[in-house]
């Protein structure tokens, strides 16, 4: 966090016998660091500069690059390698930089991470209040440290020392302290953490079991009771759980993958010592948010207690929560669960207790219900004896004919076996048997017929990983803007910070089509018009631009229209929709001066997502304000200034904002949409009625909906937990594929011209590219029929 140059120039000029590497991350431009590390350095390390950019985002790529170079050309010649990162750098991306990267993680192996901490201004960082959703990068730099060194102790009294002491052990009571004065620690306090290794985990753990019982008190804030107009990250806390007993580790590996399901984001790290049943061993565990590994460690020895040991450090913990989870009920000790069970099974149940068990009771609740006696009594009066006497004495006969049949006859064998037995294997019957059914040789016949006729349908391949991956650096993770859009001319455009860059999906090329400045910028919103030549730019100015994508030039710019960003934008034929943060929806026609030429007037907050039917009679809009309109083109007004236009549907139903929206293909009056957080809905309308069709609850934050132009299916974009794209078959709604390497929210889709392919951007700052609709069937041949009449050359009639 402060004069990290300092201790690099103390590791690098200490005896230590060790060779070391050096990558040096600068925001700026200009190479500083590495000549004030050079000068101070005696030997002959290697020191690779990385600039103008945080290695957690603009140059990660750069990391990987280096990280192999370094190894391939000097593999032999250094024992460590030190990444000095900028003081605005999160720490996650490059720790899952060396868990995920699978070339990374073959040759080199992440030892730990050193926060230094400048203890004189430190604690003004910490409690820095950041607006809603931004991260404190000092605090998370403290909260993902295995090791945290105290500088500058020199200018601080010991009052001032305790309070930094106990707001860092507040937040990572795992990481060990050092103090220091001028960056001057042992190296092996700083060198060979072994932060990452499972055989170390319980060491971790161990040093941090005693804030079991205990609390620390942060100067002013001792008291108990505060109220505050703000969130602090100082939610960033570290919780640890100790528990004498023995686990099943079917449960506990059921409840950890939960765990980093639900609260994945927040988990800052996590690691464990557990006890678990049918092993004589420990099994640790370890994660840094939803990237989870374990395995068995050494024995416990016969007289030594079996104790659990846990500890999470990570945002917004409900540290109770997280303990009744563990141990089902903290109300009830290890010594009671075995004598009295608990009434619903907990999410991790100690081996020692009693398993739960359903009541022994078969009435149904419900008097419709026709009850058949105990399920543990078999009932004499539904028992067939003649069939119990074949299935007791057939095994001995088919002992003694010890001749493999065909398999012909085995196939034969079963399907009579089925229709006539119904597929009995007991003997003992625990209730009436069903009524027989008629006719048993005929279906025989039929289904054996109908068996050997239908060929099995073959089920679409869909690959798992995505077939491109790109960076998109500067990426503005917002999930009320609209990036990303695919022309017809198979052109992808997408808006990063200010710049426009055109990929070409037909040669791979990219190009830059313009970067506004900072006072026109960031672009909010990217639309290709239908002839896939020119394109729409909605500006966080308020404005509108339209470009030539063939020439690189600026047509024209839409003024006067919105009062703040643009965030949505829509094509209907020669008419561009435009969606405002000041709730207006404008129709603009492009062909002339006076181009805002209707305006819908609905939405009391930002609108984020707007789409035309394909007949382009109709259009959806979907706001913050958690309200999704359908408007008809005929009742829009023509004066900006006139009254509220009477939309044809207000649709009121989601709880969050909607800007996910998407127009079904093969039914004009069908529209599916998307639900924010507080939703997590899809839903599906009939715009003829107004009606819901059908509500399926996600999980998670839909962002994007795309349908395949060939096929019954659906496709949705997520965020937290999984931030998957999700393939769903309509209209059952069963999931058909979950794609996952996102690490961050899909906030944005596209689709390619012809239906196949889509491309997917998300707030980890890559764009991937899913052949998830795969290649459509030829078209059948038209049949050919002597029939005349009127309607005979129409291939359907609308």
């Amino acid at each position: 966090m402060a004069y990290v140059t300092t201790l690099l120039n103390h590791i690098l000029t200490s005896q230590h016998g060790k060779r070391i590497a050096v990558i040096e991350n600068e925001f700026g431009e200009v190479d500083i660091d590495s000549s004030l590390v050079a000068n101070h350095s005696s030997v002959a390390e290697d020191i690779v500069m990385v600039n103008n950019g945080c290695l957690c985002c603009t140059v990660r790529g750069d990391l990987v690059k280096m990280l192999l170079k370094l190894v391939k050309q000097k593999g032999d010649k250094f024992d460590h390698i030190v990444i000095e990162t900028t003081g605005l750098a999160k720490p996650s991306p490059v720790i899952e930089t060396f868990c995920s990267d699978e070339l990374v993680s073959k040759y080199v192996k992440l030892d730990g991470v050193v926060t230094l901490v400048d203890c004189k201004h430190a604690m003004k960082h910490l409690n820095e209040v950041k607006p809603r959703w931004v991260v404190n990068e000092a605090v998370e730099q403290v909260a993902y440290a295995d090791r945290i060194i105290l500088n500058k102790i020199d200018l601080v009294d010991d009052a001032e020392l305790e309070v930094v002491t106990n707001k860092i052990k507040l937040i990572n009571g795992m990481a060990k302290l050092e103090k220091a004065k001028f960056g001057d620690v042992d190296m092996n306090f700083v060198l060979g953490i072994g932060g990452y290794d499972l055989d170390r985990i319980e060491d971790a753990v161990q040093s941090n079991e005693n804030k079991e019982t205990g609390h620390y008190h942060l100067g002013h804030e001792h008291g108990h009771h505060h109220h505050h107009d703000h969130v602090h990250d100082s939610a960033v806390t570290s919780v640890s759980i100790v528990s004498e007993g023995v686990l099943d580790l079917d449960e506990v590996n059921d409840w950890l993958e939960r765990l980093v399901d639900e609260k994945g984001e927040d988990l800052y790290r996590l690691k464990g010592v557990v006890s678990v049943n049918e092993s004589t061993g420990r099994f640790v565990f370890q994660g840094v948010h939803s990237m989870l590994e374990g395995c068995p460690a050494k024995p416990w020895e016969p007289d030594e207690k079996r104790i659990n040991k846990l500890v999470f450090i990570g945002r917004n913990l409900d540290e109770a929560a997280l303990r009744r989870a563990f141990k089902g009920s903290d109300s009830i000790s290890p010594e009671r669960s075995r004598r009295c069970a608990p009434a619903s099974r907990p999410p991790l149940q100690e081996a020692g207790s009693r398993p739960y068990m359903p009541s022994l009771c078969s009435a149904s609740r419900n008097p419709a219900v026709k009850c058949y006696g105990d399920r543990f009594i078999p009932v004499r009066s539904a028992m067939d004896m003649d069939m119990a006497h074949y299935l007791l004495t057939e095994p001995r006969k088919d002992t003694k004919n010890a001749a493999t049949p065909s398999p012909a006859k085995e196939a034969y064998r079963k399907l009579l076996a089925e229709k006539l037995f119904n597929n009995r294997t007991r003997i003992l019957a625990f209730r009436n048997k069903p009524p027989e059914p008629e006719n048993i040789l005929t279906e025989l016949r039929a289904d054996a017929a109908s068996i050997q006729a239908r060929p099995a349908k073959k089920r679409r391949y869909i690959p798992q990983s995505a077939e491109r991956t790109l960076d998109a650096p500067d990426l503005v993770d917002d999930y009320y803007l609209n990036l990303l859009d695919w022309g017809s001319s198979n052109v992808l455009s997408i808006a990063l910070g200010n710049t426009i860059y055109l990929w070409d999906a037909a040669n791979g090329s990219t190009s830059e089509l313009v970067t506004l400045d900072e006072d026109d910028g960031p672009v909010t919103s990217v639309s290709w018009a239908p002839d896939g030549r020119h394109i729409a730019v909605g500006l966080n100015s308020s404005t509108v631009q339209l470009w030539d994508s063939s020439s690189n030039r600026l047509l024209r710019t839409l003024q006067g229209v919105h009062e703040s960003r643009v965030g949505s934008l829509a094509w209907n034929g020669n008419i561009l929709t435009s969606g405002g943060m000041d709730g207006k929806i404008v129709n603009n026609d492009v062909r002339i001066r006076n181009h805002a030429v209707q305006t819908y007037r609905g939405h009391e907050q930002e609108v984020c997502g707007l789409k035309w039917s394909g007949s382009g009679q109709h259009l959806a809009s979907g706001g913050n304000d958690n309200l999704l309109h359908i408007w008809d083109v005929s009742m829009a007004s023509s004066v900006q200034s006139a009254g509220r236009t009477q939309w044809l549907h207000r649709l009121e139903d989601h709880l969050a904002a909607v800007k996910a929206l998407a127009w079904c293909p093969f039914q004009s009056n069908l529209l599916a949409s998307g639900g924010g957080g507080s939703d997590r809905c899809i839903k599906f309308w009939n715009t003829h009625t107004g009606a819901c069709l059908n509500s399926v609850d996600t999980g998670s934050q839909v962002c994007a909906l795309l349908w395949n132009k060939n096929d019954r299916e659906l496709l949705s974009s997520h965020g937290f937990t999984q931030n998957q794209l999700t393939l769903w078959k309509y209209p059952s709604m069963d999931k058909m594929a979950e794609l996952t390497g996102h690490t961050s929210r899909v906030l944005f889709m596209a689709q390619s011209p012809d239906g196949c392919t889509v491309a997917s951007a998300a707030g980890d700052e890559t764009l991937r590219f899913w052949n998830v609709f795969g290649t459509p069937d030829a078209p059948k041949a038209a049949v050919k029929t002597s029939h005349t009449g009127m309607f005979n050359s129409y291939n359907h009639i609308r």
